[in-house]
């Protein structure tokens, strides 16, 4: 049996968090090194293969896209900005939940896909409001208020990140 670096079986460490006192490069978040996390050194333990362990997935994770959005696209902009392993859920709007692509993208990942309707993001009060989203679809921020909202809380781990045609935002469930 593999023994990971806590000194458990199966367990090891994981990539770091990104809050204030993670400054990489000048800027607050999650960078991915070549074939590594790297940057900080507040890290959480996350289970390592055979399946995800919901007691250590502690992110909910914001997914903001154009409509016909592919899930290997969603996928890959989630996996530039925080560790799969570290995903509770993905949240975005309810018009996005049901297209192939999210759907697609939560089942590669193993997680959970929850939604919320645009009035609903319209009340969280975000760092990166933007005026287009705003006006396609009636709420401000699409990313950082449904991982605010899936979380429970008021503060975000990564502010929104634009990664091609995916807005994603991290915010780590409360308690």
């Amino acid at each position: 049996m593999r023994r990971g670096t806590a000194g458990k079986p199966g367990w090891g460490i994981g990539p770091p968090l990104a809050f204030p006192h993670c400054r990489i490069g000048g800027d607050q978040g999650l960078r991915r090194g070549a074939d590594t996390w790297s940057g900080c050194r507040t890290r959480l333990r996350v289970r390592c293969g055979g399946g995800r362990n919901m007691a250590t997935a502690e992110l909910a994770v914001g997914v903001g896209c154009r409509p016909g959005t592919p899930a290997e696209e969603i996928v890959a902009a989630i996996r530039e900005v925080v560790h799969p392993s570290m995903i509770r859920c993905i949240a975005t709007v309810g018009r996005r939940a049901g297209e192939a692509g999210m759907v697609g993208a939560a089942a590669d990942l193993g997680v959970l896909l929850v939604s919320f309707t645009a009035a609903e993001l319209a009340q969280v009060d975000v760092p990166n409001p933007a005026t287009r989203a705003e006006a396609a679809i009636g709420t401000p921020s699409v990313a950082e208020a449904a991982a605010l909202k899936a979380a429970g809380g008021d503060r975000l781990a990564v502010t929104k990140r634009v990664v091609g045609r995916v807005a994603i935002a991290v915010a780590r469930f409360d308690g």
